[in-house]
């Protein structure tokens, strides 16, 4: 179904970003629609430049004030889980995330071999 009296309620960084805010609202029962940015205008040799074509997330305007508490919950979360430190360690025999420090997966059992790691990093 079409808004009928549609108001931007979020700017997002990228595409995928405004796909998975306006996905938060709908799972949310609010309807919302996001508009990509797919224009060339605005790029350039060595990118895009900021605040042109920005993709954004519109709803009715009767539901403003819900979709805003539900976006402010979502960069609640999104910030948390840019503060929380990430793992990139998983053994490749099952996908179970490990740490740098063991030598067996604690799932499978798999040895585990961290020497191309260390390697890399000096």
């Amino acid at each position: 179904m079409a808004l009928q009296d549609p108001v931007a309620v979020y700017n997002a960084a990228t595409n995928i970003e405004a796909q998975l805010v306006r996905i938060f609202l709908v799972d949310a029962g609010i309807e919302a629609f996001a508009v990509e940015d797919v224009s060339q205008v605005g790029t350039w040799a060595f990118g895009l430049l900021p605040e042109i074509h920005k993709p954004q997330v519109w709803v009715d305007r009767e539901n403003v004030e819900q979709a805003h508490s539900f976006i402010v919950e979502y960069e609640r979360r999104s910030r948390a889980d840019e503060s929380e430190p990430r793992n990139d360690r998983f053994c490749y025999e099952c996908g179970e995330s490990v740490e740098q420090n063991v030598s067996l997966c604690p799932s499978c059992g798999q040895a585990l071999d961290w020497s191309e790691d260390t390697e890399d990093a000096t």
